[in-house]
């Protein structure tokens, strides 16, 4: 077994199950040979991804100790992170919010829900779009539910009239792009964060006017940006540090194309 595990020492991308007397607990590897140090890499790490000298490329993530790709996005929320993996499933790791329900702390990759086309996520809500393509899930203190008695761990919906290709949120506001290029926002909107001058907490989604059809959108504290089909950027929202584009720092409370120079 000495001899064995001598060997085994020196070819370390194939010896993740030989670690002398006893092994390694589950989840730890013994990727340098050392005894004095015991296990001392992790098996969910991308470096060392289920075995030693497994390490994922970009892009990719190490769940289960297997690298999968992250085919579509990731968000920071509080400590930890939520994303989407290949197969349209919600994954948590770190520790959440107290005001998003989603249990942890996670030390790894954990799944939430599955069917996920989009997500978008604050501090305190993550909102989700489903296999439908035309319903919005939210979860936490949904900005789109302030009004209503719910239960933050329950996930609430509202339905759009076209599919959905893209979520973003703010601090308190939500907003969709569809597939017909149409904006929806919903939540708070004491910034015009809406695109709306009323400044009125809109329960749900309402369509953005004044704006061309848009091909991607990206929300910020109190803002909202988008790149339209032909190229422009349009704004809408505060701009208390010219976060906008806008130089007078005023709030854009209707959306306006940026000059970028």
């Amino acid at each position: 077994m000495t001899r064995a595990f001598s060997v085994c020492a020196l070819v370390l991308a194939g010896c993740a199950e030989m670690h002398g007397p006893g092994g390694c607990p589950d989840g730890a590897l013994d990727c340098d040979g050392l005894a004095e140090n015991g296990c001392e890499s992790d098996a969910e790490s991308v470096l060392t991804c289920g075995r030693c000298g497994n390490a994922c490329g970009d892009g990719h993530i190490c769940n289960g100790g297997a690298c999968q790709p992250l085919q579509r996005s990731a968000v920071g929320v509080g400590s930890g992170t939520l994303a989407l993996d290949a197969d349209a499933r919600l994954l948590a790791v770190g520790t959440m919010h107290p005001s998003l329900p989603l249990g942890g702390p996670f030390e790894t990759w954990t799944p939430i829900r599955s069917d996920v086309a989009s997500i978008a996520a604050s501090m305190e809500y993550v909102c989700v779009v489903g296999s439908s393509r035309v319903e919005v899930e939210c979860l936490g203190r949904s900005p789109l539910h302030l009004t209503s008695d719910r239960d933050p761990a329950d996930w609430e919906s509202s339905l759009l009239p076209a599919e959905v290709v893209q979520l973003s949120a703010g601090t308190w506001h939500v907003c969709a792009l569809l597939d017909t290029g149409e904006v929806f926002c919903g939540g708070s909107n004491g910034h015009g964060q809406l695109g709306r001058s009323d400044h009125t907490l809109i329960a749900g989604f309402l369509r953005v006017e004044g704006v061309p059809q848009m091909a991607r959108l990206v929300g910020g504290l109190w803002h909202t940006c988008g790149l339209s089909s032909d190229g422009e950027v349009w704004c809408w929202g505060g701009n208390s540090w010219g976060v906008t584009g806008e130089r007078d720092r005023e709030a854009l409370v209707l959306p306006r194309a940026v000059d970028i120079g």
